[in-house]
């Protein structure tokens, strides 16, 4: 018997997320041994989620937070990129073979090596014919995957979403893109994509019920008041975000519903957040992207997600794919980096 045919019989070739205990380098033509760690070791060495502010000298873990106002402690964990890319690779692996009618049975994390540049690779797995249950069975164990990977630490509310969504095998289009798995400093391009589209694009009842989804629109301006650097965006213009009933055409206040009001602040917190993104750097508060990025992740961490799940829930896939938000692994041989490219944004994650 074959080690391929030990692995199933769906596992005849080599898939270039699967790690073996031999393999011919390409670049040297020789025979060498698996080096991978086990996800244990991974996991001790690595620190799946940090609070910010951190006094910590490596880059992807030092998020410190400019403007706090007195002594205000923001209580947000984040997850590092180190982290996130760990995790995307795992659920793109189990994606890649699906497009075959190909899945891996559920895997624990036994069945995850990682390799010297910190990318995951499956091991010790077979592969079973696509089905509903399959599929929804692999989601499940890499969403328990991920809650052992946070074990000791707290998840962050961002994560903690992907996991939901894992666990319920719905809204599949959504993991890969997933706000929670999206590099800290890119955050802000996909929150102008998803605003230019919901405020610009899509179609008036399909705007309001995403408005209407967002969450924060009763709390938002108390969140802008415990940060100098949000003060001085939503002051920049003086009244641009003040809300005011609708008027008649002699200038009288008219009766609006609770509806319009959120409706209101929702688009007034959008049009906050855009332009306090787009115009970062013209403030005396000059921050980086991934610095400003932080910032508006503690305070709202769960308004990229949910915005991206309504988009989803009220626009389908399509609308994912118009606003430019869908992005996929691009074919190739490297088994150590991997391609997403939003349709005029491409980032390149290297493990």
């Amino acid at each position: 018997m074959s080690r391929f045919e030990a692995l199933g019989e769906c596992h005849t070739e080599a898939q270039r997320e699967y790690s073996y205990d031999k393999y011919i380098d390409d670049e040297v033509g020789v025979e060498v041994e698996d080096d991978c760690i086990s996800f244990e070791q991974f996991k001790r060495m690595n620190t799946p989620s940090v609070n910010p502010p951190a006094a910590s000298s490596n880059y992807d873990l030092n998020y410190p937070i400019i403007g706090a106002v007195g002594t205000i402690d923001y209580k947000c964990p984040v997850t590092p990129d180190p982290t996130k890319k760990f995790i995307l690779s795992i659920i793109l692996g189990a994606q890649r073979v699906m497009d075959d009618d190909k899945c891996y049975e559920p895997l624990t994390s036994n069945n995850i090596v990682v390799t010297s540049e910190g990318q995951p690779l499956f091991k010790h797995l077979r592969m079973v014919r696509l089905s509903a249950a399959a599929k929804l069975a692999v989601y499940k164990s890499i969403a328990t995957v991920i809650t052992e990977l946070f074990e000791g630490f707290p998840v962050p509310g961002d994560m903690q979403h992907l996991i939901d969504l894992l666990n319920s095998g719905r809204k599949e289009a959504l993991y890969k893109i997933h706000s929670a798995l999206v590099p800290h400093s890119d955050r802000g391009w996909l929150f102008l994509k998803a605003y230019e589209y919901v405020m610009h694009r899509a179609d008036p009842v399909s705007q309001s019920l995403i408005l209407l989804a967002l969450p924060y629109l009763q709390t938002w301006r108390t969140k802008v008041d415990l940060n100098h650097v949000l003060i001085e965006a939503y002051d920049y213009v003086e009244g641009a975000y003040n809300e005011a009933p609708p008027v008649d055409e002699s200038g009288n206040p008219i009766a609006w519903s609770e509806t319009d009001k959120k409706l209101q602040s929702a688009k007034k917190f959008m049009d906050y957040l855009r332009n306090g993104t787009s115009h970062r750097l013209q403030r005396s508060h000059i921050l980086t992207a991934d610095q400003y990025e932080t910032l508006l992740l503690v305070l709202f961490h769960m308004l990229l997600p949910k915005l991206l799940e309504a988009m989803f829930d009220h626009l389908n896939v399509g609308g994912l794919r118009k606003a430019g938000l869908l992005r996929y692994a691009s074919p190739g041989p490297c088994l150590c980096a991997l391609c997403f490219q939003y349709v005029d944004l491409v980032i390149l994650f290297f493990f």
